[in-house]
Parts: C-alpha cells; structure tokens; sequence
C-alpha cells in the first residue's frame, strides 16, 4: 500500500472532521438553549428535551425538503395537459400520504441523532463544565463516530431515508440507485 494514499486519505479525513465539527458546534450552539427553555418549560429530562427537540428539527426539516422536491419537480416538469396535471387537491393529498413516512423518518433520525449526542455529552463532562474547548472537543470525538459511521457503516442510511419518504419502497426505482 502506498504510503501518500494513507496520507492524503487521513488529510481528507481531517479536513471533512474539521468542517463538520465546526458546522456541528454551530448547530449546537444554536439549540441548546432552546433544549434548555424547553427541559425547563415543560420539565423534562435531558433526554427526553433533546428527544423532542430532535424530533420536531428532523421533522421539520424533512417536510421542507419534501416540500423543496415538490416544488422543483413542479416547475421544472415539461408542460403537459391540463387534464392530467394534479390539482392543488391531489398535490396537497400526496403530501398528507407523505407525513406518517415523514414522521417514520423522523422518529428514527432523532433516535439515531440522540446516540451522537450522549456521545458528545459524556466528553463534554469530562472537562469543566461551560468551557468552550470542552463542548468543542465532545463535538469533535462524536462528529469523529458520526463520519466513521456515515461514511462506512451507514453508507445506505442517506439514499435509503430519501427513497422511504418520497417512494415508500424501492420496488419501483430503476436499478441503477440500486447499485
């Protein structure tokens, strides 16, 4: 095996872990105090508040990018007859048959999500409470795990997700998304 495969392969590595925990800091500044507000509002453990909190971002923002899909498809779809185009009623009725798959989806992103973040909190402990380089280096040891995972274990996770909520099932697909 050549020795600069391993190198550049490593420096790659370190710059994608590097932009992710970056991006991943970002996002955890942004929603732990509205964890918190949440945990104390409704007083819920901290797995529950980041359950939910969870939950409802995933939902969220698998709903708008369902909605973004649609709406690509809508105006860039060549034009056809209007006798056979959906209505606004049957546009609005296939994304209600799309929620309880949105829902799914959500659920089991926010069960998967939940994973990183005791992994992120159990480092986080390990250095004084509150410190920047503490919460920055729990996000790097599980934005680490995540990459792993994504990139090896998980590979199918992304394109599978993507296929149940705008397909439902694979049968229909073309074989090529199957390869």
């Amino acid at each position: 095996m050549d020795i600069g495969i391993v190198v550049s392969t490593l420096f790659d590595f370190l710059k994608l872990l590097i932009l992710a925990s970056i991006v991943f800091f970002i996002v955890y500044k942004i929603f732990s105090p509205v964890r918190q507000n949440l945990a104390e509002k409704y007083s819920l453990s901290w797995v529950k508040s980041c359950l939910l909190l969870n939950f409802s971002v995933s939902f969220v923002l698998i709903f708008l990018l369902f909605l973004h899909f649609m709406f690509i498809g809508f105006f860039n779809a060549p034009f056809r007859d209007p006798a056979i185009e959906f209505d606004v009623f049957e546009n609005i009725l296939l994304v209600l048959l799309a929620v309880p798959r949105m829902l799914i989806t959500a659920i089991i992103t926010s069960g998967f999500l939940l994973f990183f973040e005791l992994l992120a909190s159990m480092f986080m402990k390990s250095e004084k409470k509150g410190t920047i380089f503490g919460e920055f280096k729990g996000i790097i040891v599980s934005s680490a795990v995540f990459i792993i995972l994504f990139l090896f274990v998980f590979d199918w996770a992304a394109l599978g997700l993507f296929i149940f909520v705008f397909y439902g099932y694979i049968k229909p697909l073309p074989l090529i998304f199957l390869v």
